[in-house]
């Protein structure tokens, strides 16, 4: 009946939560803008992930800003990656960047 009218008669899409949205903003401008305002409770929250890339003189964190330095932008889907809580329970799931 849809094609009868010329319309598609499959939708695609997926309802993303307010979260997923945030967590995306973040990520995005991670990678195309090299920094992000991540929220002091949450940089907390992944400090556990993001010390190596600290220590490794790969990023930057001054207050709630995260910033990848130069030498941290072969890393850039390593480190935003972090921040998506869908690769926590699997990490066999999703393709690894390094």
């Amino acid at each position: 009946m849809m094609l009868s009218q010329e319309r598609l008669t499959g939708a695609c899409g997926v309802l993303r939560s307010a979260a997923d949205r945030e967590t995306g903003a973040i990520i995005e401008q991670l990678l195309c803008h090299h920094q992000a305002s991540v929220g002091e409770d949450r940089l907390r929250r992944m400090l556990p992930d993001l010390t190596p890339f600290g220590e490794r003189g790969l990023i930057e964190m001054i207050g709630e800003r995260l910033r990848i330095l130069p030498d941290g932008l072969p890393y850039a889907r390593s480190i935003a990656a972090v921040f998506d809580p869908y690769r926590a329970g699997s990490p066999q799931r999703f393709s690894t960047a390094v």
